[in-house]
């Protein structure tokens, strides 16, 4: 097995477990926080519509400078959303931080793609996309499991942004 894949693997799982786990309860939060259906709705479209906004030139990005060093912009921009989430319950700054968080994830998401494609190697490509994605899906769904247990347990939501926050920051640092 290359090395390279399999760091690239455990990286990307773990940042997409904390992706995948985190949005699961975001709802239940803004609720826990009062916002309104209404509010709740405009936060998820804001996300869409960044993401979507995103694709295009996150591609493009790629192309033209290296997918460590845009990880790292992305995780550092998805630190900045976690730590704001801890600070504020304003429904303006939040949306602010929606739109952040969906330009953070889909740079994520296509550079995490990107560099896993480049470093492949093509007569093990099938065996290496099968590690990168079976560590995804595992990660995910344990992390889904794990959402579930903090939810019940009650664990301060401010507590566990700035955990996440501190990890993405980590794992930024990490992927220079």
């Amino acid at each position: 097995m290359n090395q390279s894949i399999l760091i690239i693997s455990v990286f990307n799982s773990i940042v997409r477990m904390l992706k995948t786990s985190l949005f699961f309860f975001w709802g239940i939060y803004f609720a826990s926080i009062g916002l309104s259906g209404f509010e709740i709705g405009a936060f998820f479209s804001v996300n869409s519509f960044a993401s979507i906004l995103t694709i295009l030139p996150s591609g493009l990005s790629n192309d033209r400078f290296k997918s460590k060093t845009l990880i790292s912009i992305s995780l550092i921009l998805a630190s900045i959303f976690y730590f704001g989430m801890a600070s504020t319950t304003s429904f303006p700054i939040l949306i602010i931080l929606s739109g952040l968080i969906g330009v953070s994830l889909k740079i994520y998401d296509s550079s995490s793609d990107s560099l896993f494609y480049r470093t492949a190697e093509k007569e093990n490509f099938n065996k290496h996309l099968a590690v990168f994605q079976s560590l995804n899906y595992v990660t995910i769904s344990l992390g889904i499991i794990f959402t579930g247990y903090i939810i019940a347990a009650n664990i301060d939501y401010k507590n566990i942004f700035i955990g996440v926050a501190i990890i993405f920051l980590t794992l930024a640092i990490l992927g220079f």
